[in-house]
């Protein structure tokens, strides 16, 4: 695909994103580059977070301690593995939970728009980033749209990964795949604080 092509399919995903994830499925890319490209996104995200976080000062207080914890200030290694590990778990839950809902992608349809989205949002968060920078007073209500464009954005490409044609659906998988990952998080948080108990006893 040509420059021309990727501005193209960049402005229907904006427009129309269930026929823009339709394309990208239909691409058929190979599962062993899609696994590279998500490899090469959590890489590159890191990179942009650490930067910000090293060229922007670093508040006082409380919000200053928060930040220089975060795995992307002191480990950017660190910070673009567990990014790369939380697409890979998102990607096997939303096409797991998407099937017992009666839907049909595959871990490579559902890997394949994942990665577009993630590039979407990358491009389009800088912008917002720049105009909360620029424009402050409009930099809340950007932040706001966009939070609601990519709601919208995610739950329609699960709804071209999975064929469902009902928005509705995809939008119960998304929220049943939010949960199933909460429920996830906490039982491994549980086990493994009830393993630091048991080991230091």
């Amino acid at each position: 695909m040509n420059r021309e092509g990727i501005i193209a399919l960049f402005k229907q995903t904006l427009t129309e994103p269930r026929a823009a994830g339709r394309y990208i499925i239909g691409l058929d890319l190979p599962a062993q580059f899609l696994w590279m490209a998500l490899a090469f996104l959590a890489v590159l995200m890191s990179l942009l977070v650490s930067g910000m976080f090293q060229l922007v000062p670093i508040p006082e207080g409380d919000m200053g301690d928060m930040v220089q914890m975060n795995p992307a200030y002191r480990t950017p290694l660190m910070f673009a593995l567990m990014q790369w590990g939380q697409a890979v778990i998102s990607v096997v839950v939303l096409t797991w939970i998407g099937r017992l809902f009666g839907g049909a992608a595959r871990v490579e349809d559902m890997l394949a728009v994942t990665i577009w989205l993630q590039l979407i949002a990358l491009v389009l968060g800088l912008g917002v980033g720049v105009l909360v920078v620029l424009l402050p007073p409009l930099g809340a209500f950007a932040i706001l749209a966009y939070i609601a464009w990519a709601l919208f954005i995610t739950v329609a490409m699960i709804d071209a990964a999975h064929k469902f044609e009902n928005m509705l659906k995809s939008l119960g998988v998304f929220i049943a795949s939010i949960l199933a990952l909460a429920l996830g998080s906490a039982l491994i948080a549980g086990l493994l604080g009830v393993s630091a108990s048991a080991g230091g006893l």
